[in-house]
């Protein structure tokens, strides 16, 4: 396909008159002969797509409007232009399928809602083929020094290529194909033939698409193969094929990027799809039962992860060290230290079904839930280690004060042992007299006095916490965004 004189126009039907540009485009684009595609729109095959006839006008034609009526004097606009010709010329060995060329320039990208995983869009559709029933000889209108070499038609009396969205909701703001084809020349569809018999429309659409988003690297995502996904669910790919009017590195961007969102790698795709149709199902000559041509107007969506970040990253860190301080607070103000340890972790459990609420039903994690968890984790580590302090400095005491007792209570002639020893001597000793010497020594038959080492160590968590938490925490952190 030939792209050296065509590649710079599609920047030029945005902007210029519809109606001119596509009169230069015909005039001056697609003079010669188009190469013949085999069903997959790749390989080129021989034979030629060149009318072997054109319409000559009578002398009592000397307006568009009589020329217009004159060549749609036997024209059927159901018929398919192959399948005219074959019948017409009996010609089946030259001619492959009908080559359709398309072009889609992304206007606007509106409304993206990911929770339902849509989006609006706005585009220009240029489609282009060869139908020869439209070929004539160049006239002259009243009997002028100008050549009439093409001529604007409306899209209801002419064979019309339809499209069909594979990827559309349903909405009522939608404008589409058939919209612009039934709104003819009124401002939905500019269509203009040439005398070569080369048909061009062009026409403006919107509609609200699918796009399966990719959430597990939020905040900072990549949805990829979002955009139009055209397909011919009518004609089999032996019959009218797809192909893209120019290389993908003239895809135009659109003029505006949606909010929290840069599209980039503008692209098209075109193949064949397998469609359910009826079996035998012939139109004249042809046979409707194999695949279709499909024609993917294609981008990626990068996320830009402002919002996030200040929305889910920053209160997360904020809540982490909030809980982080209350490690520097003294045990004995259990108020304070409490306030510490459970605000941040309330203040995350709502964080995380805030941006839960923002998200379809997913079934797999993301970076950004990962990490408010991992915070979550971390915060509810230091109120379980906060319990942990405050057992073991009143399991201290308790020792504490037991022993102190005990050590009033023996009898003055009770010899000295060994430290280790001790538990077994006061096992051997009969029931001391004084009650609270009883109930100290059964206190002490459950706990050898080795144990207040035990919870001596543990009150001294927090000093070993303060240096552990914000290692550990910011392994993890750096972990999960990594990975």
């Amino acid at each position: 396909m030939r792209t050296g004189a065509c590649s710079m126009w599609p920047r030029i039907v945005t902007h210029a008159a519809p109606g001119v540009v596509l009169a230069l485009i015909l005039a001056l684009g697609w003079r010669g002969k188009p190469t013949v595609f085999v069903a997959n729109a790749q390989a080129p095959v021989g034979g030629t797509n060149e009318c072997l006839r054109s319409v000559e006008f009578p002398a009592n034609v000397t307006t568009s409007k009589e020329a217009i009526d004159f060549l749609l004097t036997e024209y059927v606009s159901t018929e398919h232009p192959r399948v005219w010709r074959r019948r017409t010329f009996q010609d089946f060995q030259s001619q492959g399928p009908l080559e359709v060329l398309v072009f889609v320039d992304f206007i606007n990208v509106f409304h993206v809602n990911e929770k339902a995983q849509d989006m609006n869009i706005l585009m220009d559709i240029t489609l282009s083929w060869t139908d020869c029933r439209l070929a004539f000889k160049p006239f002259s209108l009243d009997g002028g020094d100008t050549e009439v070499k093409y001529l604007y038609q409306d899209a209801l009396t002419l064979w019309f290529p339809i499209l069909e969205m594979e990827n559309r909701r349903i909405s009522t703001n939608d404008f589409d194909i058939r919209d612009a084809v039934s709104a003819g020349q009124s401002g939905g569809m500019h269509l203009i033939s040439t005398s070569e018999g080369r048909v061009a429309a062009s026409m403006r659409v919107q509609y609200l698409t699918r796009c399966a988003f990719n959430f597990a690297d939020l905040p900072a995502d990549l949805t990829s193969k979002c955009g139009a996904n055209f397909a011919m669910f009518v004609d089999p790919a032996s019959l009218t094929v797809l192909v893209p009017m120019v290389e993908n590195a003239s895809v135009i961007p659109p003029i505006n990027n949606p909010p929290s969102f840069v599209l980039q790698n503008f692209r098209y795709e075109v193949g064949e799809k397998k469609v359910a149709r009826p079996i035998g199902l012939l139109v004249g000559d042809a046979d409707l039962t194999g695949n279709s041509s499909y024609f993917h107007a294609l981008y990626d969506m990068q996320r830009n992860n402002y919002f996030y970040s200040i929305f889910g990253i920053v209160p997360s860190v904020i809540s982490y060290i909030v809980s982080y301080v209350g490690l520097f607070i003294g045990a004995e103000a259990a108020p304070a230290r409490v306030t510490a340890a459970v605000v941040p972790v309330l203040a995350l459990v709502n964080l995380n079904n805030a941006i839960l609420t923002g998200l379809p039903p997913i079934q797999y994690d993301t970076k950004l839930n990962v990490f408010v968890l991992v915070s979550m984790g971390f915060c509810t580590l230091h109120l379980v280690e906060y319990a942990l302090v405050t057992y073991a400095r009143k399991q201290a005491r308790k020792l504490r004060r037991a022993r102190e007792a005990l050590e009033k209570e023996l009898p003055s002639t009770q010899p000295e042992f060994p430290k280790q020893q001790r538990l077994g001597t006061l096992k051997a000793v009969q029931p001391i007299q004084a009650k609270s010497g009883l109930i100290f020594a059964s206190i002490t038959r459950s706990m050898p006095w080795e144990s207040e080492k035990v919870m001596t160590t543990c009150g001294r968590l927090d000093v070993t916490f303060r240096w552990m938490s914000p290692v550990f925490y910011g392994m993890s952190a750096a972990l999960v965004f990594a990975l």
